[in-house]
């Protein structure tokens, strides 16, 4: 299964922290965020990722080239403008439609999970994607989600437009389904404020896989401090 690694946001919500570093190469405990990941993903047998790459992603691809540092490969889609979370996956595509299912992680995440498990877990469901969810420290800026016992996802929305806050909420780690190109229009568009919303209204299989692991994004520079980020040493 090939591992989707989102990196092409601006990261307008930590430019206070550095205007010249992507996100995904901020570093934590000595090396950058991505590292990290493709650390983890490797020790479960995971090898081939792909990048999709935007704003200073030349940077990106000069620091990780083709993988083989690390034992892995990487191919690489970049977008000439943004194209927002689900937009880059929908350019992502090439890449990835010989996949039945493939892994997506975000760009400015700190993970440590199995992540066979949550594989297991969205495939034993037949779900067209299925996200990490967790309790959050901070529901009210984040996607809640309303789940049945099964996991399956019923509705999700952030408190900020109404909707209501449970407490439990998306991750940006999720396993997509290939069936999902065919929900994503062209052009920028959000997967988790859009997308997901026309997969729900099809009657599609949306699950939340719960879990307790650690997952932590770095989204404003108070969580990048959390995560023991270097550049706020």
């Amino acid at each position: 299964m090939k591992i989707l690694i989102v990196a092409g946001g601006k990261g307008t919500r930590v430019k206070e922290i550095s205007e010249e570093i992507p996100k995904a190469l901020f570093p934590v405990k000595g090396k950058p965020v991505v590292e990290h990941q493709i650390e983890l993903f490797k020790k479960q047998g995971f090898k081939d990722f792909v990048f999709s790459i935007g704003y200073l992603g030349e940077k990106i691809k000069e620091y990780f080239g083709d993988g083989s540092k690390w034992g892995v490969k990487i191919g690489y889609v970049s977008e000439d403008k943004p194209l927002g979370t689900g937009g880059a996956i929908k350019n992502a595509q090439d890449l990835l439609e010989n996949e039945s299912d493939f892994f997506v992680a975000f760009g400015d995440l700190m993970i440590d999970m199995d992540i066979k498990k949550m594989i297991k877990f969205h495939q034993k469901n037949k779900a067209i994607i299925t996200f990490a969810v967790h309790k959050s420290d901070h529901p009210e800026d984040s996607s809640n989600v309303e789940m049945e016992k099964s996991g399956k996802i019923i509705a999700i929305g952030r408190p900020d437009k109404g909707f209501q806050m449970t407490g439990i909420t998306r991750t940006s780690v999720q396993v997509v389904n290939k069936k999902i190109f065919f929900y994503i229009p062209e052009g920028k568009v959000s997967l988790e404020d859009e997308v997901v919303l026309l997969l729900l209204k099809a009657g599609e299989r949306v699950f939340g896989y719960y879990t307790e692991e650690f997952i932590k994004d770095m989204g404003t520079a108070k969580r990048y401090k959390e995560v023991g980020g270097d550049l706020l040493k």
